[in-house]
């Protein structure tokens, strides 16, 4: 992981920003499921 380019550098640090993002919003969604009703879509 050393011949980065800018771009890339910039994708992943993007990735690692949305990635606890994305889990916290799959455990939102899986609760919802529980509850047996349809998942719940919050608009931000």
């Amino acid at each position: 992981m050393s011949n980065l380019s800018a771009e890339e550098k910039k994708i992943i640090e993007t990735f690692v920003k949305v990635l606890p993002l994305l889990e916290e919003i799959e455990l939102h969604s899986a609760v919802h499921m529980d509850n047996g009703n349809m998942p719940v879509t919050n608009s931000c």
